[in-house]
């Protein structure tokens, strides 16, 4: 009985050691400090007075469609599909910069393609701006199906432009408190903030905030927020990316008391406009909604804009997507304002 106990004893230990080891092992990241958050630029494309402009935010979901999070495995061709289809839409929209979110920089879940240099090789959007959020060896998710684990993970948000980017900055936001077993494997919730030229010195935010929990959703805004106010004290500044919640023109009346405040805490601030306004998702509501893409019945991807130095043209959501990621993307088309405020920029 003492030898069994012992066998049993020494076989728990193996069984813990190792699984200390996949933890540690499988929760860090390859990445130096150089390579979590990068600039390719370069001096082209300037923009130049009276030139309408165009912005795109995106969540990419890894061009994993709406398979996004669940436990199935997505062929290559299936994403090679998709990054046609996106390639398709940006030459289609020619937008001057994008704000992607979810994009993958080498993953075993999206078959380790590069989709940042991929994107950027086939259309005109040569500078990159590149911040990760996910760096890990391995990450056991989706829960209890081990056979489509994320595996290998390098995923991020990325700044493209058709002008030069300056620098990039990575912020990360308030972490979400994991249980320990799944503490080192989550994800990072990251404000990328890009300085580039468009004629003038703009400030682009790109963001991509907590999706459940409401309360840790709405500190990481107001440190965004926070953000926000620090770089409008020297630039014009737009705000982009996936906030994961509703606009208040979405709730019906008796709920507004319960609305969380992520949105109304940028809708509020002075001369920080969406690109879809109040009225317009009141009176166009299902032209607004990005989420999800096989079928759109919430808006969480947003364009804010500082109408002290732009002009919003248009803004719409572009669905010939459909298919490529979980969420549609948004645009606008601005020009700068002939009596913009001098005071301030870069």
């Amino acid at each position: 009985m003492r030898k069994l106990i012992a066998i049993l004893s020494v076989i728990v230990s193996v069984i813990l050691f190792a699984t200390a080891c996949l933890f540690l092992w499988g929760g860090s990241g390859s990445l130096t400090a150089l390579e979590i958050n990068w600039v390719e630029s370069q001096e082209q494309n300037q923009a130049q007075p009276g030139d309408t402009l165009t912005i795109m935010t995106y969540n990419l979901g890894y061009l994993s469609g709406m398979a996004n999070n669940l436990p199935v495995r997505k062929s290559e061709a299936f994403f090679a599909n998709n990054l046609s289809t996106v390639v398709e839409l940006l030459r289609e929209v020619r937008p001057d910069l994008v704000g992607f979110q979810e994009i993958d920089l080498g993953s075993k879940r999206s078959h380790f393609v590069d989709q940042v240099h991929s994107i950027s090789q086939q259309t005109d959007l040569a500078n990159i701006a590149f911040a990760a959020n996910w760096d890990k060896k391995y990450v056991p998710y989706p829960f209890g199906t081990p056979q489509t684990h994320f595996g290998r993970i390098l995923s991020g948000q990325a700044v493209m432009s058709r002008h030069t980017i300056l620098a990039t900055e990575r912020h990360v936001l308030s972490p979400r408190t994991w249980p320990l077993y799944y503490r080192p494997f989550y994800i990072d919730r990251v404000a990328q903030v890009s300085i580039i030229d468009l004629g003038r010195e703009v400030a682009l935010i790109n963001v991509h905030l907590e999706h459940e929990l409401r309360s840790l959703r709405e500190k990481q805004a107001r440190e965004v927020l926070q953000l926000v106010r620090t770089y409008r004290e020297r630039y014009p500044v737009l705000l982009i990316g996936d906030f994961n919640h509703i606009p208040p023109a979405h709730v019906v009346p008796e709920d507004r008391g319960a609305q969380e405040e992520t949105i109304r805490l940028f809708s509020s601030v002075d001369d920080l406009q969406p690109a879809f306004s109040d009225e317009m998702l009141v009176n166009d509501t299902p032209l607004s909604f990005t989420y999800s893409s096989a079928n759109p019945e919430q808006k969480i991807d947003y364009i804010f804009y500082d109408t002290r130095y732009f002009e919003a043209v248009e803004a719409f959501v572009p669905d010939k997507a459909t298919g490529a990621s979980d969420h549609l993307p948004v645009v606008m088309r601005f020009v700068w304002r002939q009596n913009m405020d001098t005071r301030s920029g870069g």
